[in-house]
């Protein structure tokens, strides 16, 4: 995906969002950015799982060869 905004555009958005932060009453739009907040929010901790599901998938394949059930639920390895 190509950037769709300019360093300056960027630099803008993130100036807002840090002042909002400390002074949400300087919304212009608080239901429309409480909105677009909650979107990210939520992405954010949907890519978080993954990675987290990701590391724990790699160690049980590292430690147990990718067998759950020799690990006895443990992510240690049962049989070494």
């Amino acid at each position: 995906m190509s950037n769709e905004f300019s360093q300056a555009e960027w630099d803008a958005c993130i100036k807002v969002l840090q002042v909002l932060s400390r002074d949400p009453d300087k919304s212009l739009d608080t239901l429309t950015l409480k909105g677009l907040v909650t979107k990210l929010y939520k992405r954010a901790k949907k890519d978080q799982r993954e990675v987290t599901t990701q590391a724990i998938q790699q160690q049980i394949n590292a430690t147990c060869g990718g067998r759950w059930d020799t690990c006895e639920g443990s992510g240690v390895c049962a049989s070494g």
